[in-house]
Order: structure tokens, then C-alpha cells, then sequence
């Protein structure tokens, strides 16, 4: 995401309370490293959080959960 700052305003907007926030620079290219770190973080959340994403970063990580939990798209 080019504005990290306003996809958070975006979930806030939608009503989700940020439990926590991770970025990647714009244009990313996700690595193995990467989605296991994002695992390890997502297991470190508490179990009722919602793990979300931009619909464009969803697609280039290529994975539907982390750490077992549901990994949400949210259309920009």
C-alpha cells in the first residue's frame, strides 16, 4: 500500500478497533521469510482478532490463513 496510513484509517472507518499494524513497502514482493514472520505475528494476537490485508497484497501473498486464522481482503 502506497499510504499505510490511510488503509488504517480505511478498517478504522469500518468500524475495526487496530489491535495492531504491520507494514511492507509499496509494491512488495512477499517472501517465504515474510509469511512466516506474518504467521508468527498473527499467532501472537489474540485468538477473536481479525486478520486483514489490502485486496492487492492479499492476492501477491498467495495464502488464505495465518497461523490458522482467516486472512481477510478488504477492497480499496
Amino acid at each position: 500500500v502506497g499510504n499505510p496510513a490511510a488503509f488504517r484509517r480505511t478498517l478504522e472507518g469500518l468500524g475495526a478497533a487496530v489491535a495492531d499494524f504491520r507494514t511492507f513497502p509499496d509494491h512488495h514482493a512477499y517472501t517465504r521469510e515474510d509469511v512466516d514472520d506474518l504467521a508468527r505475528w498473527a499467532g501472537s494476537l489474540p485468538a477473536d482478532v481479525l486478520i486483514a490485508t489490502t485486496q492487492k497484497d492479499w492476492v501477491k501473498l498467495r495464502i488464505g490463513s495465518l497461523a490458522g486464522r482467516p486472512l481477510r481482503a478488504v477492497r480499496i
